[in-house]
């Protein structure tokens, strides 16, 4: 099913992710589905990457080394062009707290890993 606002520009998804595998992984994930896959593997170069490039969503790992997600959260929450990009925490932690604070700090969803390739493009692409 065609997304109206998607037929206008191909969708710039950001993944910061420390993994390369999995940054490969969603990498072909998000060129199948025609959207244009950003790639960071810290806090600190997706941050950078963000304020570059304004991606129109992210997918954000909460474990990471330097900045961990929920301090790139944190500054996105900061940054007033940054807050209103939407981030998907994308994560191993399957914690309810961790799962709450996400949410709590301004994320719009939270998927954990090992995860459903079709379920994660559903729910990437509700909030384009």
């Amino acid at each position: 099913m065609p997304n109206d606002k998607l037929a206008d520009k191909q969708p710039k998804i950001l993944v910061i992710d420390d993994n390369e595998a999995n940054r490969q992984i969603l990498e072909n994930l998000l060129q199948k589905e025609d959207l244009l896959p950003l790639l960071a593997e810290d806090g600190k170069s997706g941050l950078a990457a963000a304020r570059e490039n304004l991606p129109d969503l992210v997918l954000l790992d909460i474990f990471m080394p330097g900045e961990d997600g929920f301090e790139v959260l944190e500054e996105f929450q900061k940054d007033s062009r940054l807050k209103k990009i939407p981030v998907i925490i994308f994560t191993l932690l399957e914690r309810e707290e961790s799962r709450k604070k996400a949410l709590e700090m301004g994320a719009k969803d939270y998927i954990t890993k090992p995860f459903d390739m079709r379920d994660t493009v559903q729910r990437i692409l509700r909030y384009l």
